[in-house]
């Protein structure tokens, strides 16, 4: 404090200046020509001409011109996902982005309360600040289709107070609304208590239901529709707009009130995978979409700076005023959201569009590398045709209507009936008519749950199968296949790879990810995973898979979440009714 005023009184010269920028101000709305004098890692002064602090040994960058903001803030993302960010961290920098706020149930569901504290130890000493959630998922209480997991409740309530947690992560709405008993309370009371907020996840949440919801979250990025963000809005519920690896909702909150979107609405990425984060930017490429879908800039730059900093209660953060930390874009071009220049806490990390900084590594614990241990057979995935009921023998008919997961697009899939193949007294693949065997074991041999083997279909896979360890919702290993021995082949390859992503046709394994840090995230340079993810994604299509986000549309199966119909360890779940159901009626 001290050096903030002799900085600002003149009395002392700043460390870092910027000069003949044209500085927007988040709270007005308005360029003004002043500099931006810095004390440290903090803004000291905007005076209409700084030149009287600086001195031979102040940092100096001429804006000449250009746009000065403050960086750009993701409101809502999944770090423990795919890529470990502190060998991508880069590229979100010379975007723009200072600051992000992650999800960790991937983690924290796969090693415990020790996943929350290992992303943040991970993420601790980069130039770029990373904030957590606390996963809501333990505090469920009985959820239908829901298996174990390794977080211990009370361990994760004391971190609550964790000056990097920023609050609950994304409470799904019918996982709450309408019932009773439900002990979320205790968590979220521990982290309100703490000064924190809870994320939601309203996905197909309106009305009466919407209200229920908001007397839980605080905010909500699944806007699926126009109107939606007002609808929030009006409840008390932070509009979030989406636009990432996942999806692009920017539309929908484009179209909201011009008046919501400056009070209050926030933007994010919800998970911006290697391909995407190499190809399009971080938050510079969420701002930009937001510009093109007809927002003015003035009110996207508050979307991404000051509403997500003062929404998550990020001190200091989100603004130039004096006081504030000194993180700071520099845009040669507004509507191109062209990024020039960053300092990230005081230091100049970008410049002329280029990292100053590099790749980080972190020595994770060797347990975290221990998270996948299965030992499968073709046994295991055999579905044999149902018992007569008249006489308890099998039904060796031709023809077995069974129940099936229907993948839609996206997140999405429903319930249907498909027809497999018989042979012998053995329900398999028809991949001639797009079906498939799935199934969903656990990561490890020591969890008493063997699993679960069904179908699904609108994949379109026309041979051999594919695996990964990174099963939204709930942890384990995830199968889809032509056939068993297939099936069996890339289960036995994620194993060696100790967690990741494998496509197995002929007999051979095709492609694979590696993600050996929890089972679910590459351990190498973002370039080196997006190669590997893109060989999957290729393997997959050469397969006959037809989706075009096949990674997305596997890993979803299994998120109970997300509507409608999904793929559990003891059966298929129904996730709007809340129950487990067979092969049959």
């Amino acid at each position: 404090m001290t050096d903030l005023h002799a900085v600002a009184l003149g009395d002392h010269p700043a460390d870092l200046v910027i000069t003949n920028g044209r500085v927007f101000s988040p709270e007005t709305g308005t360029y003004d020509s002043v500099d931006v004098v810095v004390a440290g890692d903090r803004v000291a002064d905007l005076p209409a001409d700084g030149s009287h602090a600086i001195s031979e040994e102040t940092t100096v960058i001429d804006a000449d011109g250009d746009v000065v903001l403050p960086g750009f803030v993701d409101a809502h993302t999944h770090l423990d996902t795919f890529q470990a960010f502190e060998q991508a961290y880069v590229h979100a920098l010379t975007g723009g982005t200072t600051t992000v706020v992650s999800e960790t149930d991937r983690f924290a569901r796969r090693v415990g309360t020790d996943g929350v504290e290992g992303l943040l130890d991970a993420t601790a000493d980069l130039p770029i600040r990373v904030f957590a959630t606390l996963t809501p998922i333990p505090f469920y209480g009985a959820v239908a289709g829901l298996g174990p997991d390794a977080v211990d409740p009370d361990s994760l309530l004391a971190l609550a107070s964790h000056p990097r947690v920023a609050g609950v992560g994304e409470v799904f709405w019918s996982r709450i609304v309408g019932r009773d008993d439900i002990p979320l309370s205790e968590l979220v009371t521990a982290v309100r208590e703490a000064g924190g907020v809870v994320w939601g996840h309203g996905a197909g949440c309106h009305d009466g239901k919407l209200s229920a919801f908001a007397t839980v979250v605080d905010n909500d990025h699944e806007l699926l529709d126009h109107g939606e963000a007002e609808a929030r809005a009006r409840r008390g519920i932070t509009p979030i707009g989406r636009c990432g690896s996942i999806r692009d909702d920017i539309d929908f909150v484009a179209s909201a009130d011009q008046r919501v979107l400056w009070g209050e609405a926030c933007l994010c990425s919800d998970g911006m995978w290697p391909a995407e984060l190499l190809s399009d930017g971080y938050m510079d490429h969420v701002v930009r979409r937001t510009i093109e879908a007809g927002v003015a800039p003035e009110t996207a730059f508050r979307m991404a700076t000051l509403n997500p900093a003062r929404h998550c209660n990020l001190d200091g953060l989100g603004s130039l005023s004096p006081g504030s930390y000194a993180d700071v874009v520099v845009l040669s071009d507004v509507e191109r959201v062209a990024v020039e220049t960053v300092v990230s806490g005081g230091r100049v990390v970008v410049e002329d569009g280029e990292a100053l900084v590099e790749y980080r590594s972190h020595d994770y614990p060797d347990d975290w590398y221990d998270s996948v241990s299965l030992d499968v057979d073709a046994e295991r995935f055999r579905v044999p045709v149902r018992p007569d009921e008249r006489d308890g023998s099998d039904r060796l008919e031709s023809h077995e209507t069974v129940r099936a997961i229907g993948y839609i697009e996206g997140l999405l899939s429903e319930p249907q009936e498909v027809v497999p193949r018989v042979v012998d007294d053995t329900l398999v693949a028809a991949p001639e008519r797009d079906v498939l065997l799935m199934a969903l074991l656990p990561a490890r041999e020591d969890q008493p749950n063997p699993g679960f083997t069904g179908f699904v279909t609108g994949l379109g896979l026309e041979s051999g199968a594919v695996a990964t360890s990174d099963t939204w919702g709930n942890p384990g290993v995830l199968v889809v296949g032509a056939d068993a021995a297939s099936m069996v082949r890339a289960v036995d390859h994620v194993e060696a790879l100790g967690g990741g992503w494998v496509v197995v046709r002929d007999d051979e394994v095709v492609a694979a990810l590696p993600t050996p840090i929890a089972g679910v995230c590459s351990d190498t340079a973002v370039e080196t995973t997006h190669s590997r993810a893109e060989a999957v994604r290729a393997a997959l299509a050469d397969s006959g898979m037809t989706a075009p986000q096949p990674l997305l549309a596997i890993g979803t199966l299994t998120s109970i979440g997300m509507p409608w119909f999904k793929l559990g360890f003891d059966g298929y779940v129904d996730v709007v009714g809340d129950a487990v159901v067979g092969l049959w009626d």
